[in-house]
């Protein structure tokens, strides 16, 4: 039997753990700060472990604790010496940082002091030799659980490297917002909005800590139990909304806008606690938990996006169709415009054909003027397709294609509209289906919209998810899908359809129609496939695929009016290809 032995890395790493631990267990001696000095110096990789360590443990505040100094102290030195010597080995800005943080800390006994100086130094330096902030890498790099997902991310630069996108499905970690507006949505379904500057941290799926800033908590009732900590009290969410500032000094300032949050001692999650109800405003204090009452700090989520103003992200659409034609039949050959398509729309081929009939049109039928648009959104007017009664197929390929082998996210939206019928046929419906090209009958993603039936969703081989949800006859129709991929794991696909009365904001919808499980999947879908079959004629516009929400769905909320900014913005991402060049093939 052979006994394990240990690699050459794990070898070369027993040093580096056994000096890490008594940094943060013990008070290590000069030559132990001198060996691990040099082991950090020698190897970015060991430096990236030892400052996240820190991080975790949250040295930065848990050594200064109340003894005069703050975590405001210790970054605000951060910030300044980085902007000074970024430039520097990370052995001298060890030095120079440190001996700021002495200063902050004098109150420290020699034997505590020495220990601060180094300790506090190094975590200092390593967060700006490493690039700490955001703590968490990409999702796709991370095989963690994700706790929350990136619903806006309007005018944000963060502290250090990273970059994190809205759609982004985030596991637990620190950030450091530097300006901007960052909303997320738990897992657990509350909302949290930061606003830089700020610090925080994602606790879990009904959890966060605040550690410096500002930031905004919506929770629904179905989310109450919502937890934000603090350095000086512990607020529960009892189903409301409420603004939260912690200053440098660690208290804590509270502002209910609405229900009602239960506030305990720090670290505490039950047992006695105060509460507090609507349009009520308190300071606590960190070192006695005093609570005074304070003028009102907070605004909710939706009064923050809005001064934010997000505007379209169209730029971002890797593949849009809005039938940009003249009125009247267009060959297929000519079907060009639009953007992130390779070549125009075509029929089936005889290998793509599994059963009904074979569509006979070389041509599309471009009509005006005959979707009844409800939301400040492009669409019905300058063209769009008529599918007629029957079974028609149309496919195309795009340029860039959903890739489920990948940790990625994509939206895809479009608008449709089915005419009234009095024929009923088992099979009366819509379907968007995205297909690979290597393999066109195995694994896909479709988007059905039923004439009677609530929409679904298909995986292929026969697996579908149903929602409930059934769209009035002749209604104009937004639909939207988001589709989360996973290099392991299952991918998820979420399907909504927005009738007339509904409203479009700059969020995601909180809840979907339609959310399937269990499909795991490593196709790469570039095939995009249109078909309706029934008895019903159909409408199509605005065809979008893209990383985020508001690539494909976000409202027009500023800037000239609606209607003419989105005919404008629709003009310039057609992409328009002149009549004479389609003549030419």
């Amino acid at each position: 039997m052979i006994d394990p032995v240990a690699t050459p890395s794990e070898q070369s790493d027993e040093p580096f753990e056994r000096l890490l631990g008594e940094l943060l267990d013990g008070e290590p001696t000069t030559d132990e700060i001198d060996a691990l000095e040099a082991l950090l110096v020698d190897s970015p990789e060991r430096a990236g472990e030892a400052s996240q360590r820190y991080a975790e443990h949250r040295l930065l505040l848990h050594l200064l604790g109340d003894r005069g100094s703050t975590a405001e102290d210790v970054m605000q030195a951060v910030r300044s010496e980085h902007q000074r010597q970024q430039s520097r080995r990370v052995n001298r800005i060890m030095r120079s940082v440190g001996e700021a943080v002495g200063e902050a800390v004098g109150r420290h006994s020699a034997s505590r002091l020495a220990w601060g100086r180094w300790g506090l130094g190094a975590v200092a330096a390593l967060v700006l030799a490493v690039g700490l902030l955001p703590l968490w890498k990409a999702a796709g790099d991370v095989d963690e659980p994700s706790v929350a997902s990136v619903l806006l991310c309007e005018g944000c630069e963060w502290e250090g490297a990273g970059v994190v996108e809205e759609g982004q499905r985030l596991p637990a970690g620190t950030l450091a917002l530097r300006t901007g507006l960052f909303v997320v949505r738990f897992e657990g379904g509350a909302e949290m909005a930061l606003q830089g500057p700020a610090v925080a941290r994602l606790s879990g799926p009904g959890a966060a800590e605040l550690i410096e800033g500002n930031v905004t908590i919506r929770a629904p009732e179905e989310a109450a139990g919502f937890v934000l900590s603090t350095p000086s009290t512990s607020l529960e969410d009892l189903g409301t909304e409420f603004a939260v500032r912690v200053a440098g000094d660690g208290s804590t300032a509270l502002d209910v806008l609405e229900g009602a949050v239960a506030v305990r001692e720090p670290g505490k999650t039950d047992g006695p606690a105060l509460i507090f109800e609507a349009d009520k405003a308190v300071s606590i204090a960190r070192d006695d938990a005093a609570v005074r009452p304070i003028e009102r700090l907070g605004r909710p989520i939706a009064s923050l996006i809005e001064a934010a103003d997000p505007p379209v992200r169209w730029e971002l659409t890797t593949a849009y169709e809005g039938f940009f034609y003249d009125e009247g039949t267009l060959p297929l050959r000519r079907s060009r415009r639009g953007k992130g398509w390779n070549g125009p729309w075509r029929r089936r081929s005889e290998g793509e054909r599994q059963r009904g009939p074979q569509n006979t049109a070389n041509e599309l039928n471009i009509v005006h003027g005959q979707l009844n648009v409800t939301w400040p959104v492009p669409g019905g007017r300058h063209g769009h397709l008529e599918l007629p009664a029957g079974h028609s197929v149309f496919l195309r390929e795009m340029a860039e294609p959903i890739d489920l082998g990948r940790d990625a996210t994509y939206y895809v939206s479009f608008m449709l509209r089915a005419e009234p019928s009095e024929t009923t046929a088992r099979h009366d419906e819509f379907r968007l289906t995205f297909r690979s090209s290597d393999e066109y009958w195995g694994d896909c993603v479709s988007l059905a919209v039923p004439a009677r039936k609530g929409p679904r969703v298909l995986h292929g081989g026969g697996v579908g998810f149903r929602g409930r949800q059934t769209a009035a006859p002749g209604e104009t129709l937004f639909c939207v899908a988001k589709i989360e991929a996973a290099a392991s794991g299952e991918d998820v696909v979420s399907f909504r359809v927005i009738s007339e009365d509904e409203s479009l904001g700059a969020l995601e919808p909180r809840e979907w129609d339609v959310i399937t499980r269990g499909f795991r999947s490593s196709a790469s879908l570039e095939t995009a496939v249109i078909t309706s079959v029934g008895p019903a004629s159909r409408l199509l516009d605005e065809l979008r695929v893209g990383p985020s929400w508001r690539s494909v769905a976000l409202v027009i909320q500023t800037g000239n009016s609606p209607v003419e900014t989105a005919a404008s913005d629709r003009e310039q991402a057609a992409g328009n290809v002149p009549d004479e060049e389609a003549e030419l093939e």
